[in-house]
Protein backbone atom coordinates (compact mmCIF):
# COMPACT_ATOMS: atom_id res chain seq x y z
CA UNK A 1 0.00 0.00 0.00
CA UNK A 2 1.06 3.25 -1.02
CA UNK A 3 0.88 6.76 1.33
CA UNK A 4 1.37 10.37 1.18
CA UNK A 5 2.18 12.05 4.21
CA UNK A 6 1.63 16.05 4.75
CA UNK A 7 3.75 18.11 7.15
CA UNK A 8 1.67 20.84 8.45
CA UNK A 9 3.94 23.58 9.60
CA UNK A 10 2.85 27.23 10.39
CA UNK A 11 4.49 28.84 7.57
CA UNK A 12 3.70 26.15 4.97
CA UNK A 13 2.26 22.42 3.99
CA UNK A 14 5.07 19.64 2.27
CA UNK A 15 3.56 16.42 0.63
CA UNK A 16 5.84 13.63 0.32
CA UNK A 17 4.36 9.94 -1.85
CA UNK A 18 6.38 7.02 0.19
CA UNK A 19 8.79 5.57 -2.34
CA UNK A 20 8.29 1.70 -3.59
CA UNK A 21 11.26 0.29 -1.27
CA UNK A 22 10.50 -2.47 1.49
CA UNK A 23 12.66 -3.88 3.97
CA UNK A 24 14.66 -0.70 5.11
CA UNK A 25 15.07 2.29 6.83
CA UNK A 26 13.75 5.56 4.90
CA UNK A 27 14.94 9.56 5.78
CA UNK A 28 12.43 12.38 3.76
CA UNK A 29 13.47 15.64 4.03
CA UNK A 30 11.89 18.80 3.76
CA UNK A 31 13.17 21.86 3.07
CA UNK A 32 13.65 24.41 5.54
CA UNK A 33 11.83 26.67 2.85
CA UNK A 34 8.60 25.05 3.85
CA UNK A 35 9.24 24.29 7.65
CA UNK A 36 10.83 27.92 8.21
CA UNK A 37 13.46 26.79 9.90
CA UNK A 38 17.14 27.14 9.33
CA UNK A 39 17.83 23.79 7.91
CA UNK A 40 16.10 21.02 6.13
CA UNK A 41 14.66 18.23 8.39
CA UNK A 42 14.21 14.55 7.74
CA UNK A 43 11.11 12.24 8.96
CA UNK A 44 12.54 9.18 9.64
CA UNK A 45 10.61 6.15 8.76
CA UNK A 46 10.79 2.13 8.57
CA UNK A 47 9.32 0.04 5.89
CA UNK A 48 9.00 -3.78 6.99
CA UNK A 49 7.07 -6.57 4.86
CA UNK A 50 5.23 -3.68 3.01
CA UNK A 51 4.17 -2.00 7.03
CA UNK A 52 5.27 1.37 7.17
CA UNK A 53 6.52 3.50 10.87
CA UNK A 54 7.28 6.87 11.47
CA UNK A 55 9.89 6.54 14.04
CA UNK A 56 10.58 9.78 16.25
CA UNK A 57 14.41 11.02 15.97
CA UNK A 58 16.37 13.63 17.58
CA UNK A 59 14.96 16.45 15.27
CA UNK A 60 10.81 15.20 15.29
CA UNK A 61 9.86 13.49 18.73
CA UNK A 62 6.21 12.27 19.42
CA UNK A 63 5.50 9.67 22.24
CA UNK A 64 6.38 6.54 19.89
CA UNK A 65 6.90 4.46 16.52
CA UNK A 66 3.43 4.90 14.85
CA UNK A 67 2.13 2.44 12.14
CA UNK A 68 0.94 4.23 9.02
CA UNK A 69 -2.86 4.21 8.48
CA UNK A 70 -5.04 5.81 6.46
CA UNK A 71 -6.52 8.99 8.09
CA UNK A 72 -3.48 8.84 10.54
CA UNK A 73 -2.80 11.97 12.35
CA UNK A 74 0.71 12.93 14.80
CA UNK A 75 1.17 15.91 16.60
CA UNK A 76 4.85 15.91 16.59
CA UNK A 77 7.54 18.45 18.74
CA UNK A 78 10.53 19.84 16.11
CA UNK A 79 13.74 20.26 18.22
CA UNK A 80 13.38 23.70 18.56
CA UNK A 81 9.89 23.98 20.02
CA UNK A 82 7.70 24.45 16.94
CA UNK A 83 5.28 22.07 16.44
CA UNK A 84 4.46 20.19 12.74
CA UNK A 85 1.21 17.81 12.22
CA UNK A 86 1.00 14.51 9.62
CA UNK A 87 -1.65 13.43 8.16
CA UNK A 88 -1.13 10.17 6.41
CA UNK A 89 -3.41 9.51 3.50
CA UNK A 90 -4.12 6.00 1.26
CA UNK A 91 -2.49 7.41 -2.33
CA UNK A 92 -5.25 7.00 -4.79
CA UNK A 93 -3.93 5.59 -8.71
CA UNK A 94 -4.71 8.32 -11.11
CA UNK A 95 -6.86 11.18 -10.69
CA UNK A 96 -9.44 9.31 -9.00
CA UNK A 97 -9.08 11.09 -5.46
CA UNK A 98 -9.50 14.88 -7.30
CA UNK A 99 -12.63 16.54 -8.03
CA UNK A 100 -13.35 19.16 -10.52
CA UNK A 101 -15.62 22.15 -9.92
CA UNK A 102 -17.47 24.64 -12.67
CA UNK A 103 -18.14 27.35 -10.83
CA UNK A 104 -19.49 30.16 -12.17
CA UNK A 105 -21.11 32.70 -9.29
CA UNK A 106 -19.23 34.96 -6.78
CA UNK A 107 -18.07 34.57 -4.21
CA UNK A 108 -16.69 30.69 -4.24
CA UNK A 109 -16.55 29.64 -0.10
CA UNK A 110 -14.51 26.87 1.16
CA UNK A 111 -14.99 24.94 4.49
CA UNK A 112 -16.19 22.20 6.11
CA UNK A 113 -19.45 23.20 6.70
CA UNK A 114 -22.49 21.83 4.06
CA UNK A 115 -23.14 25.73 3.13
CA UNK A 116 -19.91 26.00 1.25
CA UNK A 117 -19.20 25.91 -2.26
CA UNK A 118 -16.78 23.39 -1.98
CA UNK A 119 -17.32 21.52 1.15
CA UNK A 120 -14.37 19.32 2.83
CA UNK A 121 -14.59 16.64 5.73
CA UNK A 122 -10.88 17.66 6.90
CA UNK A 123 -10.46 18.27 10.43
CA UNK A 124 -7.54 21.17 8.95
CA UNK A 125 -10.51 22.95 7.50
CA UNK A 126 -13.12 25.33 9.05
CA UNK A 127 -16.56 25.35 8.83
CA UNK A 128 -15.81 28.94 6.48
CA UNK A 129 -12.20 28.14 5.72
CA UNK A 130 -11.62 30.70 2.75
CA UNK A 131 -13.29 32.55 0.01
CA UNK A 132 -12.26 33.41 -3.77
CA UNK A 133 -13.42 36.38 -5.04
CA UNK A 134 -13.42 36.70 -8.79
CA UNK A 135 -12.87 39.98 -10.24
CA UNK A 136 -14.20 41.58 -13.51
CA UNK A 137 -10.91 40.98 -15.09
CA UNK A 138 -10.88 37.62 -14.95
CA UNK A 139 -8.53 37.55 -11.86
CA UNK A 140 -9.12 36.23 -8.53
CA UNK A 141 -8.69 36.70 -4.97
CA UNK A 142 -8.36 34.43 -1.85
CA UNK A 143 -9.42 35.72 1.36
CA UNK A 144 -8.22 33.48 4.86
CA UNK A 145 -11.14 33.04 6.83
CA UNK A 146 -9.91 30.59 9.01
CA UNK A 147 -8.00 30.37 12.12
CA UNK A 148 -5.82 27.58 11.16
CA UNK A 149 -4.19 29.65 8.18
CA UNK A 150 -4.72 28.93 4.03
CA UNK A 151 -1.66 27.87 1.87
CA UNK A 152 -1.02 28.43 -2.02
CA UNK A 153 1.60 26.50 -3.22
CA UNK A 154 2.55 25.06 0.34
CA UNK A 155 3.07 28.73 1.54
CA UNK A 156 1.10 30.48 3.86
CA UNK A 157 -1.64 32.94 3.10
CA UNK A 158 -1.46 36.64 4.97
CA UNK A 159 -5.35 37.79 5.19
CA UNK A 160 -5.75 37.41 0.74
CA UNK A 161 -3.77 36.67 -1.76
CA UNK A 162 -4.53 37.77 -5.98
CA UNK A 163 -4.51 34.24 -7.58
Amino acid sequence: MSFVLTAHFTSGVYEMQLPSVNNRSVQLEIPREVSGLASEIALSLDVFNEVWSLVPNEVVSFPASVTLTDGLRVDARLSNGSEVVILVETLALGLSRFTKYYVNNAPITVGRGNNNTISYANQLVGSNHTRIELSGNGGATLIDESRNGVFVNGKRVNKQQSL
